[in-house]
């Protein structure tokens, strides 16, 4: 399961004192259409917020924080409404 791999290779990466992982968990801009420039690229408005996380280190995975971090994405993709992506709604005019 892809989480088993992101729990395995974060635990792996906590390990090496030179890598810092990032994991901002900020739901209302991953689903937000609106925020990409394309189907895989963030706008360069959230480009620019992502890198101001960085730099305030907010989102900074640690051996401390890393298992909350994942059982609440864990939580987030098994639970979410795939279903309403591809409603008459969200696209009328199917």
């Amino acid at each position: 399961m892809q989480f088993d791999a992101e729990h395995i290779a974060t635990e792996l990466f906590l390990e090496c004192p030179n890598v810092k992982l990032f994991n901002f968990n900020k739901y209302d801009i991953i689903t937000n259409l609106d925020n990409y420039r394309d189907k895989e690229h963030y706008s360069a408005q959230i480009n620019t917020k992502i890198l101001e996380w960085i730099a305030s280190g907010d989102g900074l995975i640690t051996k401390e924080n890393y298992w909350d971090r994942l059982k609440e994405e864990m939580n987030y993709y098994l639970n979410y409404d795939y279903d309403s992506v591809f409603s008459k709604e969200a696209y009328p005019e199917s």
